[in-house]
């Protein structure tokens, strides 16, 4: 007997229970647990950025996570000119693909002897986003984009991040197509900051 005359017959403190409802709780923390802390991990990536110029996979699930490679910038800024061909993904182009490699190689050379990138970019670009001068902000492997309109470079093509990050602000470089790397064409790029 308890105080007030009342039997106490099998009472557990609050918040305390006994036999199958501890295995149900138990089950629930091991299974549900694990999955909620994994769509909130999945929710989290920075790689869910807005895609730039030849989006690719990269950063999709079971995709392992890029670290920034050593001696790399944080962040670039990079103007293009996109030289594509007949067979290329997206392309309305109707030149061949030696075609495309010749005229990429006279802008190359123009740009880097100087020639304003700008008119190189309105005057051969087949990136429509690229004719008005428009620069890609890009964000390296393993740090989150801080503006808007910054792209990971994971939501890039493969090859255009991996030259835009390895050029000096001011120089030049290309990228070839590649159908994994780098599917629409022949990239002029141009680091800009």
């Amino acid at each position: 007997m308890v105080a007030g005359g009342r039997e106490r017959v099998n009472q557990v403190p609050f918040g305390r229970t006994t036999g199958l409802e501890d295995y149900v709780r138990l089950a629930i923390i091991l299974l549900i647990v694990p999955a909620l802390a994994a769509c909130e991990k999945a929710a989290d990536k920075p790689d869910a950025a807005k895609p730039g110029p030849g989006t690719t996979t990269a950063g999709a699930p079971n995709t392992p996570k890029k670290t920034k490679p050593e001696g790399e910038p944080d962040r670039v800024s990079v103007k293009h000119v996109l030289i594509a061909y007949k067979g290329a993904t997206r392309a309305t182009a109707t030149r061949s693909k030696d075609e495309a490699r010749e005229l990429a190689k006279q802008i190359l050379l123009h740009a880097s002897n100087g020639a304003p990138f700008e008119e190189l970019m309105a005057k051969h670009t087949d990136d429509q986003g690229s004719k008005d001068g428009k620069a890609y902000d890009m964000a390296n492997h393993g740090v989150a984009p801080a503006a808007p309109g910054e792209s990971a470079r994971s939501g890039m093509a493969t090859a255009f991040g991996d030259v835009g990050f390895k050029l000096a602000v001011g120089e030049v470089g290309l990228a070839d197509p590649d159908k994994m790397d780098s599917p629409f064409g022949f990239h002029i790029i141009k680091r800009m900051k």
